[in-house]
């Protein structure tokens, strides 16, 4: 089985290059095909499972990123670049590890915070493997280690033909900042900014960033973060305070969208595919 997830991953190269390239840049609302035209679908994958295999990759992208020191801007980056390759690319015809590799690094690049492609290789190799020893050691092989490189270069190659070149990112922590910046938090209400990025954080394993616009799901998540700690008056000001920022149904569909995301104990990817 390790040998086989092994010669898979070195031998990855994009099958997606003839024919003109197809790309998606988030076009926020209902008609966003992350529900119903995601590419997977069409090979037989259900919705469930593909949600599944987003997530994984996404914590496998959150956890080789904190051992690089990256900022968590940038991994949001990188899980918004997967999101977008997987509504055009199948999993089918992508080896989904090789590719959360190309993201981070990707995302590293764009976000102003690059880091040598053999570290991110490193990195999202130590995680996949992390309960194999014998994966583990493959990177002490110079030979070896030279073929990732090469892979993961094909793999980032292919991710920016499949965005079409189009690298910018819709985070909503800016958004976040800027929203709560302008009131004043009440004494015991000094969590309610971490909370809320956490719920930014998690709905970002999922396709929400691209249906719904930054702004609204940062007020989404501010809206949680009270209710979460018990505290619906953390934020002085006009009530609603986010009056004029969304319509109160969004609102709601956004909030229970976030808190079925909370609810999902995403997956450890070493566990799932890197033990022997």
């Amino acid at each position: 089985m390790l040998a086989r997830l092994l010669s898979n991953w070195l031998a990855w190269s994009p099958a997606m290059l003839p024919g003109p390239p197809q790309s998606y840049t988030p076009q926020f609302g209902r008609a966003c095909p992350a529900e119903s035209e995601a590419a997977s679908l069409d090979d037989g994958y259900s919705s469930e499972q593909e949600a599944l295999l987003r997530r994984s990759c996404c914590v496998l992208i959150e956890s080789a990123g904190q051992k690089l020191q990256v900022k968590q801007l940038v991994l949001s980056t990188a899980a918004q670049y997967l999101h977008r390759y997987f509504l055009v690319k199948s999993f089918a015809g992508t080896d989904r590890m090789v590719l959360s590799a190309a993201c981070l690094h990707l995302a590293c690049t764009s976000e102003d915070a690059p880091v040598r492609v053999n570290d991110v290789a490193r990195a999202v190799h130590d995680v996949f493997f992390h309960f194999s020893r014998v994966g583990r050691e493959q990177m002490l092989n110079t030979e070896y280690t030279q073929k990732l490189h090469e892979a993961l270069i094909k793999a980032e190659r292919a991710l920016c033909y499949v965005l079409g070149f189009d690298l910018e990112a819709f985070n909503g922590y800016a958004d976040l900042v800027n929203l709560i910046k302008p009131y004043h938090l009440k004494d015991g209400c000094e969590h309610v900014p971490q909370v809320a990025w956490d719920f930014l954080i998690l709905s970002g394993q999922t396709t929400l960033s691209l249906r719904h616009p930054p702004a609204r799901m940062a007020v989404a998540a501010g809206v949680l973060a009270r209710c979460y700690l018990g505290q619906s008056q953390c934020i002085q000001g006009p009530q609603p305070w986010w009056q004029g920022l969304i319509q109160p149904l969004e609102l709601q569909e956004i909030c229970q969208e976030m808190m079925e995301a909370y609810k999902r104990m995403p997956l450890e990817p070493a566990q799932q595919d890197g033990q022997t």
